[in-house]
């Protein structure tokens, strides 16, 4: 049996040995299959986290999410068109990374409060959702506003009414020190304010809750 084993292994090895452009390419296709595989398990895994923070922290109780394959984005245009078919249930999410100098990158979450479940201004004391009341009404309108933790604005230097600038020079909406228990260190702002702010025209994705 161990001769046996030898020889098949001998063959083997000098048949690469004799094709070393195939065996090149064959280590190639191997390394960048498992590399691939890698890198999709760690997409899905960062998608799923960002999918469950999102949902604990807006409040709603989100159970799909609808995002594009190749994520791009979700077009507004086709989330008018899903809540006019009578998805009442759906709402956009941006989650995105703003450039600042001297700092990096800083994460936003924005959102359609007026389209999350329970969200109607007239939600009940005690709703599962943090935005219930009248507190948010200053966010969602012109001149819109920036909900910032309050260790984020420490960091920042930043104060309630300021405007951060962009590296691009556009400013976000007047700060608001304003810590949500579930916000982590992400600034809030409104999804009109965020699709405006930063020249968009698709969401990151969109979160629906009961069907």
């Amino acid at each position: 049996m161990t001769s046996r084993f030898f020889w098949v292994l001998a063959t083997i090895l000098s048949y690469h040995w004799r094709h070393p452009l195939q065996t090149l390419f064959l280590v190639i296709g191997l390394v960048t299959g498992v590399a691939l595989w890698g890198a999709v398990q760690q997409i899905n895994a960062h998608a799923r986290a960002s999918y469950a923070e999102a949902d604990q922290f807006l409040g709603a109780e989100a159970r799909f999410w609808v995002r594009d394959r190749a994520s791009r984005g979700v077009p507004v245009s086709d989330y008018v068109r899903l809540r006019r078919l009578g998805c009442t249930q759906l709402y956009p999410v941006i989650e995105t990374r703003v450039p600042v100098d001297g700092v990096g990158l800083l994460p936003v979450v924005a959102t359609d409060l007026l389209a999350l479940p329970l969200v109607d201004g007239s939600a009940p004391e005690g709703a599962n959702n943090p935005f219930s009341g009248d507190a948010w009404t200053s966010l969602v309108q012109p001149n819109y506003e920036a909900w910032y933790p309050a260790n984020v604005a420490a960091r920042l230097g930043i104060e309630e009414g300021e405007r951060l600038q962009m590296r691009n020079g556009t400013l976000l909406p007047p700060a608001v020190i304003q810590t949500q228990p579930q916000q982590g260190d992400r600034i809030f702002m409104d999804i009109g304010a965020t699709l405006d702010v930063l020249s968009r025209d698709e969401f990151t994705y969109l979160a629906l809750g009961e069907i």
